[in-house]
């Protein structure tokens, strides 16, 4: 059965079908943090954990980001009125870059407690100046966009005829509900900012038209193109997005590109609490955190959130919420039971019987959420699953497979995924394992340290967050366990990102710098050789490539400046080599240009051609040159980076991916699509194959 999704846009259901074979580009539009996440909010980010999580269930790579907006949206709409960061941080008494801090993380840990898979972007609004700054230029020059007097600049609704066909709002009926008094420097009432010019903003940047600020709706126009490209297959949002903000991004991308911005629009209907709309002044306003606080778990809140349908309203009572903990609780007996008869019953097989009640149980479920992702009926169908462990009391390999299919439901709806059979590990042969693999890595014997990295995979070393805590109550203040915590942390890291899921490497990478610069030698004692340097180098590439590059940028020349102290070329080339990238990101192109052509340089010098390391410049520099004008340069780069990492690297290693995505995605922009098909091919059946390994 083909997967159908209601689209906003043509108003029906219709068959999913992404631009890509096998790949789904999704953008979900994710929190403003000016205040803690709260029911309402996560209604409509479980929406898009669910799309990602049934994709890939049905076999999809989904490249997936969600913005975070921390600069733009105002209080009383998009157009006036105070910016809601600057809101919360004059009553709190903090700035508003530490407003955003603390309500980022808040988010983070909502996110965690409730089992999200992280999106491969997180990106933030405020490092994506440059590419706001540009489309509004391109739209400028399109005739899509004027300045006015003050300075700022609005986009010419009258200009884009399609302006209204996703909220099905006409020009008459958008002109008469206006909400505020009519803007007199605006053209037509409808008109909406792009930039604005406000001297009290604390948040500035320059741009053509003046120092000043970005409009709200410019930066999700900005971040999907520059982390998905021109066209979108799914994009996401709460209903109270769809006006103003989508239909203000359809127009932005739209009118800057010429084509179809997004394929397929779902959006979350609201959430009432106890069939009464959700407001602070009725006191029914519950945030993630306090019903953490109060006891309840992140599975019954999964499904407290999900149960109902997402075009449907949810209505969230706290007599619901226990219900899912009982059903959460039912879930975990049958779950740990199966475990322990499967394990019991060896290698057996389960009877036919059981087999084909599992595979009619599997393809009822998934043919309830193809059908626009119909979660009352797949939940029922779980229910009837676990029904059947209770009633059958399989064993053996009946038992395996019921487990195996529970498991397969459990991971599409993101339930008991804090397993509770945590191996039990054996430190001292963990910490040779980690030390050995670091020997390899500073010999650069590349292919010997991923095999120590399965090996510490295969034995649970990925639930890593398990053996620091029991480590650290051990012996806490051991200057020598934290700082083989801090090894181990930078190993996850490192592994995060190359797996291509830098927004998960982050929390790891700066726990690993916290107990890098807690157990550090005071002066004359060299800084890096602490591991400071590497720490902060891999956080800094963890943050750039999750999206927060302007956040990575000091942290990135701290390291380079620590490196350069103690003059080891290698290692000089490599912190050169990330700050160079993270530059590129920021378009800043010149420094990025230069600390780039001295990696290289000292690469050269102190590497043989094909090593590793000098590929992964040649990409940085391939990456500058495609975004600079310089294609046929950026192709030669993509295309050594490549021939370097299959002749260096297992067959299998993520980089190679990596390689032939980035050469595939600037032959696609050179209008060689036959060329690019067969890289994006190859280099999902490498991740396929690496995920199975």
């Amino acid at each position: 059965m083909a997967i159908r999704f209601h689209n906003t846009f043509t108003r029906r259901i219709e068959e999913f079908v992404p631009q890509q074979p096998g790949e789904v580009r999704m953008y979900n539009c994710g929190p403003t943090v000016y205040s803690s996440p709260h029911i309402g909010n996560f209604r409509s980010f479980l929406l898009a954990d669910l799309l990602r999580r049934f994709l890939e269930w049905r076999g999809y790579r989904v490249r997936q980001v969600m913005n975070i907006t921390d600069v733009g949206h105002l209080l009383e709409d998009a157009e006036e009125g105070e910016d809601k960061l600057e809101a919360a941080a004059r009553k709190q008494k903090i700035t508003i870059w530490d407003v955003a801090r603390k309500y980022i993380e808040e988010f983070d840990a909502a996110r965690a407690f409730l089992s999200f898979r992280d999106a491969q972007w997180f990106p933030r609004a405020t490092d994506h100046i440059p590419e706001m700054i540009a489309m509004i230029a391109e739209l400028e020059r399109r005739g899509l966009a004027y300045k006015v007097a003050s300075g700022n600049v609005y986009f010419d609704v009258a200009r884009f005829p399609a302006y209204g066909r996703l909220s099905g709002n006409t020009s008459e009926e958008l002109q008469a509900g206006a909400r505020i008094e009519v803007n007199p420097e605006k053209r037509d009432p409808r008109d909406f900012a792009l930039w604005k010019i406000d001297p009290q903003h604390q948040m500035q940047w320059d741009s053509p038209w003046g120092r000043g600020f970005p409009g709200w709706h410019i930066e999700c126009s900005a971040m999907s193109r520059k982390y998905l490209g021109d066209t979108l297959d799914l994009h996401t949002g709460g209903e109270d997005n769809v006006f103003p903000h989508h239909e203000c991004e359809i127009a932005q991308s739209e009118g800057t590109t010429g084509k179809q911005f997004v394929r397929h629009w779902l959006h979350a209907r609201h959430l009432l609490v106890d069939a009464t709309k959700m407001s602070k002044r009725l006191g029914n306003v519950h945030t993630i955190a306090g019903l953490k606080e109060k006891g309840y778990g992140g599975d019954a809140l999964r499904i407290a959130l999900q149960k109902a349908h997402y075009r449907e309203p949810l209505n969230f009572t706290l007599a619901g919420l226990d219900e899912a903990e009982k059903k959460v609780q039912r879930y975990r007996d049958a779950s740990e039971r199966l475990a322990a008869e499967a394990a019991a019953g060896g290698t057996a097989h389960a009877t036919d019987e059981v087999a084909g009640l599992a595979d009619g149980l599997r393809g009822r479920f998934g043919a309830a959420l193809d059908d626009d992702l119909n979660v009352s009926v797949a939940l029922a169908v779980l229910d009837e699953a676990v029904g059947e462990v209770n009633r059958r009391r399989p064993l053996g390999g009946d038992a395996a497979a019921f487990l195996a299919l529970l498991r397969e439901f459990f991971g599409v709806f993101g339930l008991l995924e804090k397993k509770t059979e945590t191996p039990v590990l054996d430190d001292a042969g963990i910490d040779a394992m980690i030390a050995e693999r670091e020997e390899a890595r500073k010999r650069r014997d590349f292919k010997r340290a991923d095999e120590i990295r399965d090996q510490l995979k295969a034995r649970g070393i990925e639930l890593l967050g398990d053996v620091v805590a029991r480590c650290e109550r051990a012996a806490p203040g051991s200057a020598e366990l934290a700082l083989a915590l801090a090894l181990a942390l930078e190993f996850l890291g490192d592994d995060l990102v190359d797996d291509e899921r830098p927004a998960e490497a982050v929390a790891p990478l700066r726990r690993c710098l916290e107990l890098r610069e807690r157990t550090a030698a005071p002066p004359p004692a060299s800084p890096s050789r602490y591991g400071i340097a590497s720490a902060l180098n891999a956080l800094g590439v963890a943050l750039a490539e999750s999206g927060a590059a302007a956040e990575a940028e000091p942290l990135l020349r701290r390291s380079l400046e620590l490196r350069r102290e103690e003059r080891t070329a290698w290692r000089v080339a490599v912190a050169l080599d990330s700050l160079g990238a993270a530059l590129t990101r920021l378009a800043r192109f010149d420094e990025a240009e230069r600390a780039l052509t001295e990696a290289l340089e000292l690469r050269r010098e102190n590497l043989d051609r094909d090593h590793p390391d000098r590929a992964a410049t040649l990409g940085h520099l391939g990456a500058l040159h495609r975004k600079t004008g310089r294609p046929a340069d950026a192709e030669t780069e993509f295309r050594e980076a490549l021939r370097i990492v299959r002749a260096r690297l297992p067959e299998h290693h993520p980089r190679i991916a990596r390689a032939l995505r980035d050469l595939a995605d600037l032959l696609e922009r050179r209008g060689r699509s036959d060329e690019a098909k067969v890289l994006v091919a190859e280099a999902d059946a490498i991740a396929a194959a690496a995920r199975a390994k």
